[in-house]
């Protein structure tokens, strides 16, 4: 079965995206706008792009009237802001904060999360996450047709600090089977990374 795209309305074309791109990583973003309020927003178009410099990429969509959403505008104005990682201990709460909040409102303070200084960026990190990633505005890349249109925000941070609870760290590397990080699927639906396992790459001989 074969299924075109170029017919397909942008609910239709986004419904199957999500359901073939799976699991998807969950950023749990905090920004804080020019009155100091402190936001929190997931997304799950979300990825690392590469190592040298170290830069994660973020695909934001616009809200429904066209205009930047609140982590976008936050990100292009202060040029900062934390990626924390997802997992089934925070994950209902970080759920309630994707509510429609207005701007002047934290979401981190309605849920419930507490807040804890970074160290190389004015934007705080949430005490309830085992890791979290420092980010600084790298570059900024519009993807659509105009920039007055629905299309998404495509930012790229480049990661500089991280925050990782001792649990999980130790001789360089994090353990995932020890995180447990949440991922999404389609629809309303999470997995849970609760099991991994181990392939050599191949060698030729």
């Amino acid at each position: 079965m074969y299924i075109p795209l170029h017919d397909k309305s942008k609910a239709e074309v986004y419904q199957l995206l999500i359901h073939s791109v799976l699991p998807r990583p969950i950023a749990y973003v905090t920004t804080t706008n020019e009155n100091g309020v402190v936001n929190g927003a997931p997304f799950s178009f979300f990825n690392v792009v590469c190592s040298e410099p170290a830069i994660i990429s973020l695909a934001i969509g616009k809200k429904r009237d066209g205009s930047l959403k609140d982590t976008s505008r936050n990100i292009l104005e202060r040029k900062e802001f934390v990626i924390h990682t997802v997992d089934m201990t925070n994950v209902e709460k970080i759920n309630d904060s994707a509510a429609p909040f207005p701007s002047d409102i934290s979401e981190i303070e309605k849920v419930g999360f507490t807040l804890a200084d970074c160290k190389n960026v004015a934007v705080p990190r949430i005490n309830e996450t085992k890791l979290a990633l420092e980010c600084r505005l790298y570059e900024h890349i519009f993807v659509g047709k105009n920039e007055e249109s629905d299309g998404t925000d495509l930012i790229l941070g480049e990661v500089v600090g991280i925050h990782v609870t001792e649990e999980l760290y130790n001789d360089g590397k994090i353990s995932t089977e020890r995180l447990k990080p949440v991922g999404r699927l389609g629809g309303i639906d999470y997995t849970e990374v609760a099991t991994t396992f181990s392939i050599p790459r191949p060698k030729i001989k």
